[in-house]
């Protein structure tokens, strides 16, 4: 995902739609791994106080 960021940033480098539809996906699952992270973290709290 990194690779594909710089790439994008880099200049006119055109991506393939099948290079783009890869680098939306990597996002939303880092986004999506993020929530997860972020609901773990609360339940582990909420079990902490019980």
């Amino acid at each position: 995902v990194q690779w594909m960021e710089e790439r994008l940033k880099a200049s006119d480098i055109q991506l393939s739609d099948s290079e783009l539809r890869l680098f939306r996906r990597c996002q939303n699952l880092q986004t999506v791994l993020q929530e997860k992270d972020e609901l773990i973290a609360t339940l582990e709290q909420q079990l902490e106080e019980q």
